[in-house]
């Protein structure tokens, strides 16, 4: 009987016990060469082995076994016996957590978080017109910010630029969401200042410079880039701040700039050669009327041809209109009635007027309208008061009127009126009153002759006859002092307004003196 040959170490009846790797390595085998081995058990028995099988060749016990490299058919085929596989467990991958990466969502109006909006002062001033100034605005952009200005005539915005456009103050706004932060604005400068504030001029189309200076301004800026303007051209023209005499009077030149304006008050005194030469003539022909008591008899053709110096246009006060009964008034414009305290119906009226006509010819005059006549009794002396007040201020007057109006009554009651024409227009008559009896009264009388007979020049017709009193009727305050009335309470208010032009006329002709 053909035995299978077990080497001594597998027949041994000891138990032996085979690593794992090899019983595995053994088992690979049998399965590929389609037998089955005996495989000895743990007690040592002799396994049969199954009919018609090959029986597996085994090395003797003196070689150890050579195992041959195992290698897999392409194809297993089945066992006897199949195998009872052991459960394994799924294999597992090594997993890696994503990583999350911080998300930022899109930042949108909604969404970001408002800055702080702030300047970085409150208060600001801009010196001169067109100056810029820029807002900082903290944490917040200048362009996200909405910008007003309380007043654009003061100073304009635009993204944090503030820029002066005139003087004065105003605030600027930012408002940025719900925060709203302000500035002051001071626009304050002083741009012009001229250095003459009077100018007198002598020659006709003779000129000067006036001088002007920029404060506060760019350097750009020069006195051609001001606008010059003068009140009249006939008297004086501007060219660039340069004056030009022009003819006799005075005018306002006007320097502009960024809304800042400077005068110069411009007197051209300008001669035609000769001041008023009276003849003996003309001396003959004044007409006086002497008032009751008085006891001098003066040689007024003498008093006429002496001569008269002074200046009325020396570019101070150098005459006084005042008006002693400011309440007399005409019966011809009120209905009847012989005073008024309105002021635009009574002497006070024409002394306005004749103020207006003498400084357009470059003299400066005083105007009082004060009413001094309220106590009728006592009208001269409160008007006294006033006169030497204005004496003691303004020293440089040579000359005061008394501005009234006369008074008289027809056989009928009614109010007396004398007329002339003048331009075609109806005129009221004047009568230059002189006092005597003073020191000094003959100047006054002197100058009363010239008047006189330069208003008789001006208009014929226009005087009544020279009066000459005793009294002194506040004239011995000034060597220059008279008294005018103009007209009789029976004329109208228009027609004594001409009279008052003709004076004015007849005063402007003195201006320089008389020979």
């Amino acid at each position: 009987m053909n035995h299978t040959h077990i080497p001594k170490y597998l027949a041994s009846p000891r138990k032996t016990k085979l690593p794992v790797w090899l019983l595995a390595v053994l088992m690979l085998l049998a399965v590929g060469t389609g037998t089955a081995v005996a495989i000895l058990t743990g007690s040592g028995e002799k396994q049969p082995t199954t009919p018609g099988t090959q029986t597996a060749t085994l090395q003797s016990q003196h070689t150890q076994p050579t195992i041959p490299e195992a290698t897999l058919p392409p194809t297993v085929p089945p066992t006897t016996q199949p195998r009872e596989e052991l459960p394994t467990e799924p294999a597992v991958e090594p997993t890696t957590e994503p990583v999350t990466e911080p998300t930022t969502e899109p930042v949108t109006e909604e969404t970001k978080k408002p800055g702080k909006l702030t300047f970085h002062t409150k208060d600001v001033t801009l010196r001169y017109l067109g100056e810029s100034f820029r807002l900082k605005t903290g944490e917040v952009d200048a362009k996200d910010v909405e910008w007003l200005t309380d007043d654009g005539q003061i100073a304009t915005v635009f993204e944090g630029y503030v820029t002066a456009v005139g003087k004065g103050t105003t605030k600027i706004r930012g408002r940025y969401g719900d925060q709203e932060v302000t500035c002051i604005i001071r626009c304050n400068w002083t741009q012009l200042k001229l250095k003459e504030s009077t100018l007198r001029l002598t020659e006709k189309g003779k000129g000067k410079q006036l001088t002007l200076t920029l404060q506060n301004v760019p350097q750009t800026v020069t006195a051609k880039d001001v606008k010059w303007t003068t009140s009249n051209s006939k008297v004086a023209t501007v060219k660039d701040g340069y004056v030009t005499a022009v003819g006799a009077g005075t005018a306002t030149i006007t320097a502009s700039y960024g809304g800042e304006k400077v005068t110069c008050k411009v007197t051209c005194s300008i001669s035609a050669g000769s001041r008023p030469k009276y003849t003996a003539a003309e001396a003959q022909s004044i007409e006086t009327y002497v008032k009751s008591g008085y006891p001098y008899s003066p040689d007024l053709q003498a008093l006429l041809l002496k001569s008269l110096d002074w200046n009325l246009d020396s570019g101070k006060p150098t005459v006084l209109i005042y008006h002693t009964h400011a309440t007399e008034t005409y019966a011809g414009s009120t209905g009847g009635a012989l005073r008024t305290e309105d002021t635009g119906k009574n002497m006070i009226a024409l002394g306005k007027l004749l103020k207006e006509k003498l400084e357009k010819a470059g003299i400066q005059v005083i105007h009082d309208t004060g009413l001094h006549d309220l106590d009728y009794v006592t009208a001269y002396d409160t008007s006294r008061k006033s006169i030497k007040q204005y004496l003691k201020e303004y020293p440089s007057i040579v000359m005061t009127i008394d501005l009234h109006r006369d008074a008289a009554e027809n056989p009928n009651g009614s109010q007396v009126k004398t007329t002339c024409t003048v331009n075609g227009k109806k005129s009221a008559q004047l009568m230059v009153f002189a006092a005597a009896g003073y020191s000094k009264w003959k100047q006054n009388l002197a100058l009363a002759t010239k008047l006189h007979v330069q208003l008789e020049r001006e208009a014929k017709g226009i005087t009544r006859p020279l009066m000459l009193s005793g009294k002194h009727y506040n004239q011995d305050l000034c060597t220059g002092g008279l008294l005018v009335e103009v007209g009789f309470a029976g004329n109208t208010l228009a027609e004594a307004k001409v009279a008052v032009g003709v004076l004015a006329e007849a005063i402007i002709a003195l201006k320089d003196g008389a020979n």
